[in-house]
């Protein structure tokens, strides 16, 4: 099991990641590119990271059942792309 404020920190991480850089994103990203305040969290790590965290710690704190697995598995997520890159 990982500790909660671990398994927080690296699937926000991975939510951030997922928002600013992954290809799975492109089409929404480039759908609000010109809004000036979603165009600006979708394309920079620290301003998407802010509300990323914002919202990891509201999961964690109103919905902690619910959010536990999810927050283990996108922690797991996270560590395994951070991983993947030491091989190349």
């Amino acid at each position: 099991m990982i500790p909660a404020a671990i398994a927080d920190a690296l699937a926000a991480f991975r939510i951030t990641r997922l928002i600013t850089e992954d290809a799975i994103f492109d089409r929404p990203r480039n759908a609000v590119a010109d809004l000036p305040f979603l165009g600006s969290v979708t394309s920079c790590r620290w301003c998407a990271g802010t509300w990323v965290g914002f919202g990891v710690m509201l999961a964690r704190r109103r919905f902690p059942r619910a959010w536990a697995p999810v927050a283990e598995a996108l922690a797991l997520s996270a560590g395994a792309a951070l991983l993947a890159r030491l091989e190349d």
